[in-house]
């Protein structure tokens, strides 16, 4: 299936609680753009959709939602309003209770009004069954009674608020039967997951996501015969790096340029790719909900002036309101390091890879490798609470390098042995656990670098740290509270050694010191 005929068979739902006027004249706009099938909206949203659709797409509707157990004549009244207001199809839920109840009557009298009153204004029905609540044999019956009710067509789940899981093939199959169009709805975020949906036998594809998985399709190259590795850009007469991956773990809002500035710091690289939440698993929490992540014209004016031309995302929407970048929704960027892969699956099950190529000695977030050569005043484990400081993890639990003091706190960091160039320091400020306060956070910190080889010798975590010979590149006192800091030295400075400090907390007692950062990034 090609991305224009995908695009023909996608419905864009905008059923998020709070959603404006503008923001929905702005979906449709988008949609239309893409040429997708239609928009669905609440019903106080249809004469926006209406006027700023102009024709280009359907204006659908849904009533009985997301439940199915309104009363028949509120339902039938909603229907009225929403097509005298410009709505073009009606998705109603269908009174689960009453047909397991076996009260078909209910169900009559909530199908026979609404189409009634759609038929004068060639408005189409849609009976929505949420059959993650039904058996076959229940399915069946319901089939059976909406096509003696002459609805139009029919729709698998009212979507994503209320439903256990996502719509699967068998959900699609067992509607077939009707011989009527059949919409897919209920946790469709991928290409793959709407073609297949669409392979066995929908005839759309209702989805939150739409937007994001046509941009997806346009990196599915249809060539399917050409096996060949394609590199995603060539590599400039400087050696630039190709790819870069933002860990953005905890990113729920809106990306601004301030959440780029570091990458000027980088060489230079045309292709972004963003983690989010989506890609982060812990033991701990293995739960995690997928943000949406909206990326500010600012912030997208500012990628497009440093040459980035592609991002690829792991979560549900990113758009870039410029049109300057083209954004791939990808479901699985966990995976991504140096010379990783990233695969784009084409029609007829077959697979092409575009090369990922990152940047040498960098680690996936672009931040050089490090490791912990040596940590003072600490719990038992010196090595095993400072690497917190490197392990890429700064949810609110995900751990802290806590140091048993009110300060100071001294570790060293090198990296592996080479010396490297600093232009500039990152630093998640955080404390971890539900028993830590805020006043345990550094209130003062402080970073060296050296060169002396006597850091790679220090062994007790009481060791004097001040007999090496230190440069000092940052001395900044911090704020009580979560948050990212950049330190952007005014001239790079190479070093084999790098020295954090956490001078003094914010004023915990004596009998119960404790200071603590989060995850440091060095550039």
């Amino acid at each position: 299936m090609l991305q224009k005929d995908l695009a023909s068979h996608l419905i864009l739902t905008v059923l998020k609680i709070g959603t404006t006027e503008q923001q929905v004249r702005d979906m449709v706009e988008k949609a239309a753009a893409h040429g997708l099938y239609g928009v669905c909206v609440f019903q106080n949203m249809v004469r926006t959709a209406h006027e700023a659709a102009a024709g280009r797409l359907r204006v659908i509707t849904v009533t009985g939602y997301p439940s199915g157990i309104d009363v028949p004549v509120t339902k039938i009244e909603d229907a009225k309003l929403a097509i005298k207001n410009g709505a073009q199809e009606i998705d109603f839920g269908i009174n689960l209770s009453a047909l397991k109840s076996q009260d078909l009557n209910t169900i009559r009298e909530e199908a026979s009004g609404i189409l009634a009153a759609a038929k004068e204004q060639a408005c189409k029905v849609y009976a929505v069954f949420n059959t993650f609540n039904l058996n076959e044999e229940e399915t069946a019956e319901l089939v059976n009674l909406c096509v003696s009710l002459g609805v139009d067509g029919l729709k698998t789940t009212c979507g994503d608020a209320v439903i256990p899981r996502g719509t699967e093939q068998r959900d699609v199959e067992l509607l077939k039967s009707a011989g009527l169009p059949i919409k897919a709805e209920g946790l469709i975020d991928t290409v793959e997951k709407a073609r297949e949906l669409l392979d066995a036998g929908a005839a759309y594809v209702c989805s939150a996501s739409a937007l994001s998985i046509i941009s997806s399709a346009k990196c599915r190259k249809e060539k399917a015969a050409d096996m060949r590795k394609t590199t995603l850009i060539e590599d400039s007469p400087a050696g630039a790096a190709n790819a870069y991956v933002a860990d953005l773990y905890r990113a729920n809002a809106c990306l601004k340029k301030d959440d780029f500035l570091y990458l000027s710091k980088l060489r230079p690289f045309s292709v972004l790719l963003i983690k989010t939440i989506a890609s982060r698993t812990l033991d701990i929490f293995p739960y995690r909900e997928t943000p949406d992540v909206l990326l500010s014209e600012e912030g997208a004016c500012y990628l497009h002036e440093m040459g980035i031309t592609r991002i690829y995302v792991d979560n549900n929407v990113l758009e870039d309101p410029t049109g300057k970048i083209e954004v791939i929704r990808n479901q699985d960027l966990t995976g991504i390091v140096p010379g990783f892969y990233l695969s784009c699956d084409c029609k007829d099950g077959l697979t092409l890879y575009e090369d990922i190529a990152l940047p040498l000695g960098m680690r996936r977030d672009g931040s050089l490798y490090t490791r912990i050569q040596w940590a003072s005043t600490t719990e038992k484990t010196p090595y095993y609470w400072v690497n917190n400081l490197i392990d890429d993890d700064i949810e609110r639990h995900g751990g802290t390098w806590g140091a048993n003091t009110m300060g100071p706190a001294n570790c060293i960091l090198d990296f592996f042995g080479e010396s490297k160039e600093i232009s500039m320091v990152r630093l998640f400020h955080n404390v971890g656990s539900d028993e830590s306060v805020m006043e345990e956070m550094a209130e003062h910190i402080r970073m060296y670098v050296s060169d002396d080889e006597r850091c790679s010798r220090f062994g007790r975590d009481t060791q004097d740290v001040n007999v090496v010979t230190w440069k000092q590149i940052v001395d900044a006192r911090m704020e009580m509270r979560e948050y990212w800091s950049d330190y952007i030295l005014e001239q790079p400075v190479k070093a084999r050694y790098f020295r954090l400090e956490l001078v003094k907390n914010f004023g915990t007692p004596p009998d119960v010191p404790w200071t603590e950062t989060a995850e440091l990034k060095i550039y």
